[in-house]
């Protein structure tokens, strides 16, 4: 309970997770983007349902990203949203507000009422917990166990060097491009400009390109971005090639953003982008 305590924000850990070296510096590092209501933000995460060995490169060690489907999985919350929304109707498993769980809850819209989460690309915590309520075994070694962290991807850099990284990362100005609106123009801008892949064969051929994690020696300016637009329906077999959740996670506004590696003949970082066509309101009319 928070009630009588002084502290305004709180950071919540399933007791099966690890966490990164950077992890606390995580949530004092973005917490203004809990008080600032323009930016609509309803937590801070450590976690990306989408953070595969695939699509991570060293380039992206402390990108953030925006996402409307809450991940959980080590997350901040304030005070100020826990007592005047979520206490009195925090689901009890049994009574009130039944559902499979509580992070299922608070991904329905009278919890999440459109507000985005905040989280890294590259995940701050790990879950080491391969059976659960909802986890078998094998979904954990397909699903959960095939996510990487910072710590795994840093590479030799010393720990020292790791945090003072971090920390220059995460300051208010160089987080500029996670404000709503500029996060919003640059995603709605990269799908304009993205070129269009129309089949699994052509995307097989695109992930096929894009084959080294690290960055050395590649132009981090340089990038090409595609769309795969995808009916909800059919989203299955989409996901059981890219080895992702099999329903939707980790979007903003319809689109997932993957960060593919780097094309060693052209130098180029590739981006992979799964847009709903039904949702994604970047999505021109002509192609939904």
């Amino acid at each position: 309970t928070t009630e009588g305590r002084s502290f305004d924000y709180v950071v919540l850990l399933e007791d099966d997770m690890e966490v990164c070296a950077d992890f606390g510096l995580l949530f004092t590092r973005t917490i203004w983007l809990l008080e600032d209501p323009k930016e609509n933000v309803m937590c801070i995460s450590a976690w990306n349902d989408n953070g595969k060995e695939r699509f991570a490169s060293q380039s992206d060690l402390h990108r953030l990203f925006r996402t409307d489907y809450f991940p959980g999985l080590g997350w901040m919350l304030s005070k100020k949203l826990w007592l005047s929304e979520l206490s009195s109707r925090w689901p009890d498993g049994v009574h009130r507000n039944a559902s499979t769980g509580w992070d299922h809850w608070l991904r329905l819209e009278p919890q999440s009422q459109k507000r985005d989460c905040v989280a890294p690309v590259l995940s701050r915590a790990r879950n080491r917990g391969a059976t659960g309520a909802n986890m078998s075994p094998i979904d954990y070694h397909d699903v959960l166990g095939s996510v990487v962290t910072a710590d795994e991807l840093r590479g030799p850099k010393s720990l020292p060097d790791f945090i003072r990284d971090s920390e220059a990362a995460w300051s208010a100005d160089a987080l500029s491009y996670i404000k709503k609106d500029t996060y919003e123009n640059e995603l709605a801008a990269l799908i304009q400009d993205a070129t269009r892949l129309a089949s699994l064969n052509d995307l097989i051929a695109v992930i096929g390109r894009y084959n080294s994690t690290h960055s050395s020696g590649f132009d981090a300016d340089k990038n090409q971005a595609y769309v795969v637009l995808y009916l909800r329906e059919r989203f299955t077999a989409l996901a059981k090639l890219l080895k992702l959740f099999p329903e939707p996670r980790g979007m903003h506004r319809g689109a997932i953003v993957l960060r593919l590696g780097y094309d060693a003949s052209s130098g180029e970082k590739g981006i992979l982008i799964l847009a709903d066509k039904r949702h994604c309101p970047f999505v021109a009319n002509e192609e939904r």
